[in-house]
């Protein structure tokens, strides 16, 4: 006879199991490159507007969504847009937290594919 304790510890076990194989899947991996597309282009297009509308003297995005959506993921986009639209490169903040991210983000990939998806 099985007691309830090793009966729940075998459903923990089965648990674990479909996740570990959920997190191995392609899908999951396609959904992450995904989000990865779909934030650094939408965070590249905020910093190139932001960029337009100073030159126009117009309504700015605020540097908090600026941050907010490279620290989101956006990373790679943000400093593709700093530097391709010549924005926010003088300003401490965007210089050492968006390579800061950056890292962050390179760091974090590199571990999933290391200790998850291999």
């Amino acid at each position: 006879m099985i007691h309830s304790s090793e009966a729940a510890e075998r459903k923990g076990e089965r648990e674990l199991e479909v996740l570990s194989g959920i997190l191995k899947s392609s899908v999951l991996q396609y959904v992450l490159w995904g989000y990865l597309l779909i934030i650094n282009l939408v965070t590249f297009v905020n910093y190139g507007l932001d960029k337009r509308y100073a030159r126009k003297d117009r309504w700015r995005i605020p540097e908090k969504r600026l941050l907010l959506l490279a620290a989101a993921g956006g990373s790679a986009g943000a400093v593709l847009g700093m530097y391709l639209f010549r924005h926010k490169t003088r300003k401490w903040k965007f210089r050492i937290l968006i390579p800061f991210f950056l890292a962050v983000h390179i760091l974090l990939l590199i571990f999933l594919y290391w200790r998850i998806f291999s």
